[in-house]
């Protein structure tokens, strides 16, 4: 009886203390203990513990979600980008022209060489179209297979007899009845046809640059035919880029030179080439020549080489030598001599050649509003000029300058170097790549010095705590960076108003109309009209060293800016003269090499020096003496963190009048101050 209570009673404890069992059933009564004593099982507790599985960490559920949220982010990242970035037509040169959306796309007038900072791939389009004397786009027209024409010894194939053992058909087959005819669907009108408008190509130049080119024969007779201005470089596809020409005049029977007089109130002078000829061009001063600039124009194959004059509405203001489209060896050659005279006023000389090598003497004595000289595959070399405006371009050459002065000079080349002394500017760009630069400039400036460092932007300072050192690190790290792409924009916009000016001015218009009036490179419309007065310097290369020497001027107080940078080589900036109380922003960056920056005593302002892999160091001038005079405290305020150098420099009260930021990879920076 007592037995069967047990079995019928429920245990009220938990089916997990089966340990505490023994422990429980020995506190029973004495009568009990000599009973068996059964202890009650759930059937089920083995069949519960196979099936629950063993719980998983939020670790592994914190993993498989930062996973998934990985995929799904990239996912959208690549469909996003190709949502949006649609393609006009099919690529050209494998490259894409852009889209309107991002304002990439090229230019409608096929003369643009650079569109917004980039390369126009319709500009290169015309080019070649140009070469093959077509005027059809090769990269689109459809392509027309020959099929290959019949062998005349080879045999036609006999005809074949019907086949003997075929059975006839049995002459009484069965009739198949015809299909009725079903009444057919009315049909609906078909909607018109629109056919697809036709392709606009638009001129190459607008119509008031059209140029009538009178030619001489060798009987001395001149042939008019019309031509469009700028011509084809002789690299256009008959020398191929990096050519190394012989430009040696020793063994060639060359002409007697055929002489030009041009007056000098003329409102462009221009000597050009067209086609494949080689030479070289000489510029030259003549004490008595007064009002006129002569031209003696020599080549060594009359036959091949022709000697033409360049008319806008009858009126003479160029010379071009013109060669076919056609392969000739030894390449003809052409010399071109232009005589200034000694004291002139010339408005505007465009020298737009092929390979001709450059001379140009001293012309120090002539004024020139605009001085253009372009040439490819043959270096420049200048002693003295003066302008407004003076732009010097070749490719694949040296670029070496003597003293050039204007409001803005500008010297470009792709793998030569570019050496000269600028004493006189207010905006000095040079750029090259795979070579040096070595640059010399007075740069001047008319505007006010003024506060170019943000007022929320404080550097760390040795007086401050600790707390207060973390604090504004934190955030003074992000606010350097937008600082630093602040200021590489800064620079590419710079070379690319000078890459502007010359492709919109002297480069893709180089025979514009003797009418037409200078443009003024600091006017309205000129390309420092947002920072007229402010002082530029920017010396740009790749795999080149860099070597500046800065002297800024100022009858103010100044607002300057210098930029020097390149890649996988050192770039060393000096500033050797500074006005009193101006405001400098100059940065120098490098990748794989050292930077080192000098300062004038006059710089006030913020400085970071920072580099990976390498050491940052701040060189203090001792003694130095107030500039403006004023007996004032020089105060210089430093903080380092890692490869990391940042601090000030003023005198008496702080103030942030200019910034100066250098950065490298791999390599030492360096900054005397």
């Amino acid at each position: 009886m007592i037995v069967n209570d047990q079995h019928q009673q429920p245990d009220k404890r938990s089916l997990l203390d089966e340990n505490d069992t023994d422990s429980v059933m020995s506190k029973q009564s004495t009568v009990e203990d000599g009973l068996p004593v059964y202890a009650p099982v759930d059937p089920n507790s083995e069949m519960k513990g196979k099936e629950t599985p063993a719980p998983q960490s939020n670790r592994g559920r914190k993993i498989k979600r930062a996973i998934k949220f990985c995929l799904c982010a990239l996912l959208a990242y690549h469909l996003y980008h190709f949502v949006h970035h649609r393609f006009d037509g099919p690529p050209r040169f494998g490259f894409w022209h852009g889209n309107d959306h991002d304002e990439m796309t090229d230019s409608k007038d096929v003369t643009d060489e650079w569109v917004n900072g980039r390369y126009n791939f319709a500009h290169m389009d015309y080019n070649l179209a140009t070469a093959e004397d077509t005027n059809v786009d090769i990269w689109t027209m459809d392509e027309v297979f020959p099929v290959p024409p019949d062998h005349p010894d080879m045999p036609h194939p006999p005809e074949m007899p019907d086949n003997p053992d075929m059975p006839p058909m049995p002459p009484h087959s069965p009739h198949m009845p015809d299909e009725p005819d079903h009444p057919a669907p009315p049909r609906h009108p078909s909607p018109p046809h629109h056919p697809p408008p036709p392709r606009h190509h638009p001129p190459p130049h607008p119509p008031h640059h059209h140029v009538t080119v009178e030619c001489l024969s060798t009987e001395g007779e001149s042939t008019a035919l019309t031509m469009q201005l700028p011509f084809t470089p002789s690299d256009d596809g008959y020398l191929p880029a990096g050519a190394v020409v012989d430009l040696g005049n020793a063994g060639l029977d060359w002409t007697e030179p055929v002489s030009f007089n041009l007056s000098t109130s003329l409102r462009r002078l221009v000597v050009a080439s067209h086609g494949p000829v080689a030479g070289s061009v000489h510029l030259h001063t003549d004490s008595s020549l007064s009002d006129t600039v002569t031209y003696n124009v020599t080549v060594s194959d009359p036959s091949v080489v022709k000697i033409c004059k360049l008319l806008h509405e009858d009126v003479f203001f160029g010379v071009a030598v013109v060669a076919p489209h056609e392969r000739v060896h030894p390449v003809p050659r052409a010399k071109i001599d232009v005589w200034f005279p000694s004291e002139a006023d010339i408005n505007a000389f465009t020298s737009h050649t092929g390979v001709f090598h450059h001379d140009v003497d001293d012309l120090s004595g002539v004024q020139f509003g605009k001085f253009q000289l372009g040439a490819s595959n043959a270096a420049l070399h200048v002693d003295t000029v003066n302008a407004k405006v003076a732009v010097l371009k070749t490719v694949n050459a040296a670029i070496d300058v003597g003293t050039v002065s204007g409001k803005l000079v500008v010297l470009t080349t792709n793998n030569g170097r570019i050496t000269g002394v600028v004493p006189n500017a207010t905006a000095v760009i040079a750029a090259t790549k795979n070579a040096p630069i070595t640059l010399n400039a007075t740069v001047w400036s008319t505007a006010d010095g003024e506060t170019s460092v943000p007022e929320s932007y404080h550097a760390v300072g040795c007086h401050q705590h600790k707390e207060e050192k973390a604090n504004t690190w934190a955030s003074w790290f992000t606010r350097e960076a937008r600082r630093e792409r602040r200021a590489r924009r800064k620079a590419r916009k710079a070379v690319r108003k000078a890459g502007k000016h010359w492709h919109g001015h002297g480069h893709g218009h180089a025979a514009v109309a003797e009418d037409e009036e200078p443009h003024d490179p600091h006017g309205p419309h000129g390309p420092h009209h947002k920072g007229d007065g402010k002082g530029v310097l920017v010396a740009t290369s790749t795999n080149g060293h860099i070597d500046v020497h800065a002297w800024l001027k100022s009858n103010t107080t100044g607002v300057f800016s210098v930029v020097a940078k390149s890649s996988n080589t050192q770039v060393e900036v000096g500033v050797l003269d500074q006005p009193v109380n101006s405001t400098l922003s100059l940065t120098a960056t490098s990748t794989n090499g050292r930077i080192g920056v000098g300062l004038h005593p006059a710089f006030e302002g913020e400085f970071i020096a920072r580099t990976t892999n390498g050491k940052s160091e701040l060189i203090e001038t001792p003694n130095v003496n107030d500039p403006a005079g004023l007996h004032r405290v020089r105060h210089i305020t430093v903080s380092r963190f890692a490869n990391i150098l940042t601090g000030s420099a003023f005198w008496g009260e702080k103030k942030k009048r200019g910034s100066a930021v250098l950065s490298t990879t791999n390599a030492g920076v360096q900054l005397a101050i």
